[in-house]
C-alpha cells in the first residue's frame, strides 16, 4: 500500500517549504503573559495571516492621519491637516443595529439643567433645618463647587440655571467661573418645579441630550459611554442613583441608598431626548417642587406612564456625585408620590 500523499494533493495544498528571503518577519501573535497592550495587541494584527495583515496595515494608517491632525495646516484659514470620517456598510442583516448606534458628534453635546440659589435669602432660607448665615454660607460653596465641577466637564456644552432671585443673579455675574461662557440663566418666578426644568427642555433643547439634576450633583465618569441614538430610537430615559466619594469637607462614600451602597428608591439625575413637545396634561403632573419626599418617583412614574419612556438606571456606569457634606436640609417636605402615582428604577446596565 503506497502511503504518500495523492499527487492531485501535493499540488492543491500540501507544498513544500522553501527558504524565506533575508529579512522576513516571524508570524507571531500578542503575547498576552507581557500584561494587555492595545497598541501592541494592533501592532501584531500585521503578522498573524491575510486578513489580519490588512487590518494592521489600517490600524497604521489611522495612527498616521491622527498624527498630521496635530501638524500645522499647509493652507491659511485651513482647519486640520486630516479630516477623519467614517464609512461603513451593511454586509451583514445582524450588524445593522450595532451600526445604528454608532456615536455621532451630537451626542457628546450635554445640557444639563438645574438651579442656583442664595442660600442666605428669601426663599431659601426660610424653609432650611438651619438659619446660621455661617452655616448657609458653607452650604452655599458646596452648590458652587458642584457648579464650577460641572462647567469643568468635558462633554458638558452648556449648564442651564434656573433661578429666583436677583441676588442670585448678581453673585453668577461676580462669580470667577472657569468655563463661564457655558452658563445660561433663566428667571422663574417662585421655588423651582420639575415643571419648570420640563418647560425649560421643551422650549429651548429640543432633539438635544438634557440632564436635570439637584443642585449639589455632579456628573463624573462614563459619559463618553451616552448613545444619543439609542434613547431615541428606544424612548429610554435614564433615572440615576447618585453616587459619593471623598469631597472637600467630608467623604460621602458609602452612604445609604447610594448606586453602590443598596437602592432605596432614591434619584437624583435624569437624562433624556425630547424629539417632540411635551402637552400640558404631562407638564401639569410634575408642578411640584423638587424637594419633596417621593418627588423622584414620582417624575418616574410620569416618565414611564404618561411620556411612555422606557426607564434604566446605569448608575454604576455612568457616574454621578453627591456634594453635600454641610448638614443642612429642606424643612418641609410633604409627601408627593402617593395614589399609586410612584415609580422604582433598581441599577441596571446602559442597554437592558
Amino acid at each position: 500500500m503506497n502511503n504518500s500523499a495523492p499527487e492531485i494533493a501535493m499540488d492543491a495544498v500540501l507544498k513544500g517549504s522553501e527558504k524565506m528571503p533575508e529579512g522576513s518577519k516571524t508570524v507571531k501573535g500578542y503575547d498576552f503573559n507581557n500584561g494587555l497592550d492595545y497598541g501592541a495587541l494592533l501592532a501584531t494584527y500585521k503578522l498573524s495571516g491575510f486578513q489580519a495583515t490588512n487590518f494592521g496595515k489600517a490600524v497604521d494608517e489611522i495612527n498616521n492621519m491622527i498624527s498630521r491632525r496635530f501638524e500645522e495646516p499647509p493652507k491659511e484659514g485651513q482647519k486640520t491637516n486630516c479630516a477623519i470620517s467614517l464609512g461603513f456598510m451593511h454586509l451583514k442583516r445582524t450588524l445593522n443595529e450595532r451600526y445604528a448606534f454608532l456615536p455621532d458628534k451630537q451626542e457628546l453635546e450635554i445640557h444639563v439643567i438645574t438651579n442656583y440659589p442664595v442660600m442666605t435669602e428669601k426663599p431659601w432660607n426660610e424653609n432650611q433645618t438651619e438659619r446660621n448665615k455661617t452655616r448657609l454660607w458653607q452650604r452655599q460653596e458646596e452648590v458652587e463647587e458642584t457648579l464650577q465641577r460641572n462647567l469643568n466637564h468635558p462633554l458638558v456644552t452648556a449648564v442651564h440655571l434656573l433661578v429666583n432671585q436677583p441676588l442670585a443673579e448678581q453673585r453668577l455675574h461676580e462669580l470667577n467661573l472657569h468655563n463661564k461662557q457655558k452658563v445660561f440663566l433663566h428667571r422663574v418666578k417662585a421655588l423651582p418645579t420639575y415643571r419648570d426644568f420640563f418647560d425649560y427642555a421643551n422650549d429651548r433643547l429640543k432633539n438635544q441630550v438634557v440632564i436635570v439634576m439637584n443642585m449639589d450633583i455632579y456628573i463624573g465618569e462614563g459619559f463618553e459611554k451616552l448613545n444619543k441614538t439609542f434613547l431615541v430610537k428606544q424612548n429610554v430615559s435614564y433615572a440615576l442613583t447618585r453616587s459619593g466619594r471623598r469631597e472637600q469637607r467630608c467623604n460621602m462614600d458609602g452612604k445609604r441608598g447610594y448606586c453602590e451602597t443598596g437602592y432605596i428608591g432614591s434619584h437624583d439625575v435624569y437624562i433624556f431626548v425630547l424629539t417632540q413637545r411635551l402637552k400640558e396634561s404631562i407638564l401639569s403632573q410634575l408642578d411640584y417642587e423638587m424637594h419633596l419626599y417621593g418627588g423622584d418617583n414620582r417624575l418616574l412614574w410620569v416618565l414611564k406612564n404618561q411620556m411612555k419612556k422606557k426607564l434604566l438606571n446605569p448608575c454604576r456606569y455612568l457616574r454621578t456625585y453627591h456634594n453635600h457634606c454641610v448638614d443642612i436640609h429642606s424643612s418641609i417636605r410633604r409627601r408627593i408620590n402617593e395614589n399609586g402615582k410612584s415609580g422604582w428604577v433598581p441599577p441596571s446596565g446602559l442597554y437592558k
